[in-house]
């Protein structure tokens, strides 16, 4: 076979080989499910409070717009509770009467021949979603004098869900590595939660590591370390942390492991080589 017929016989097989891969797969294979009346529904990792579309790429005739229908037309599995509902005659939409589970795959089968002239394999629809895990990130977002105590830290952590959760589920899974007073404060998003631990005293002798960890739970979430913060020894006076803050303005925020003192004169002794605006403050151990 010559070199030319060789390489048109490649290209003939690589083109075969897309044409068969991209070809529409139902819900229980691989590939994004297709159908001639569908265009979008709900797909992917989804927050366990979403609401379930499938929208059609035409209209329902108004006579087959019945909705008492709708719960025998579309199936969901696991059953869910909730309300089937036409939100315009394009698309119908299912809300859950109470959270999905967290981390399961949902499938959703829709018999089209309900609404359209389908039959054969484009009669049934099935498409699958999946609910968010439940998992737990931390950054630390400062390390504060403790107001009554010179030698004491509160340390300030931001926490992050991948979905919403409650504050009695979140502060029943976080435990730090020594004993200390938990503030928290949770935000309405519910994907957000500060953690303060107050007064964590400062390492007598020398540093020390705090953990803050999963603790034991039903939730299956894994008991590891989430982040570790490095508490100073008492007598170390040194830089703790530098940042430089973009919002509302731009600064450069340094953290020092004690507070400063009020009567010192920074004249000369903190600026910004080069930078035309020398105003420098500073409260408690942060400059």
């Amino acid at each position: 076979m010559s070199k030319t017929n060789c390489l048109m016989l490649c290209f003939f097989f690589l083109f075969l080989l897309l044409f068969t891969g991209c070809g529409s797969k139902s819900a229980d294979g691989e590939g994004m499910p297709f159908s001639p009346y569908v265009e979008a529904f709900t797909s992917g990792k989804v927050s366990r409070y979403a609401t379930i579309y499938l929208a059609f790429n035409q209209e329902v005739p108004p006579d087959k717009m019945v909705e008492a229908e709708l719960a025998k037309r579309i199936k969901i599995k696991p059953e869910v509770k909730g309300t089937f509902s036409f939100e315009n005659n394009k698309t119908v939409s299912f809300k859950p009467s109470e959270p999905l589970n967290r981390d399961t795959e949902y499938k959703v089968s829709a018999d089209m021949s309900a609404w359209f002239d389908a039959a054969g394999e484009d009669k049934i629809f099935a498409f699958k979603l999946t609910t968010l895990p439940l998992t737990v990130r931390a950054n630390l977002e400062a390390v504060n004098i403790n107001p009554s105590n010179e030698n004491g830290y509160d340390i300030v952590y931001t926490l992050s869900t991948p979905d919403r959760e409650a504050p009695e589920t979140i502060e029943s899974l976080i435990k730090l590595s020594e004993k200390a007073e938990m503030d928290w404060v949770h935000h309405s998003g519910e994907k957000t939660h500060q953690l303060t631990a107050v007064n964590v005293p400062a390492g007598s002798g020398e540093s020390r590591e705090l953990t803050l960890s999963v603790a034991p739970n039903k939730s299956g979430v894994k008991e590891e370390a989430v982040i570790t913060t490095l508490i100073p020894a008492e007598k170390d006076f040194s830089v703790y942390e530098v940042r430089f803050n973009k919002e509302p303005e731009r600064y450069v925020e340094i953290t020092f492991t004690h507070s400063l003192d009020d009567a010192q004169t920074l004249t000369g002794l903190a600026y910004i080589a080069g930078n035309q605006n020398e105003t420098v403050t500073f409260e408690g151990n942060k400059l």
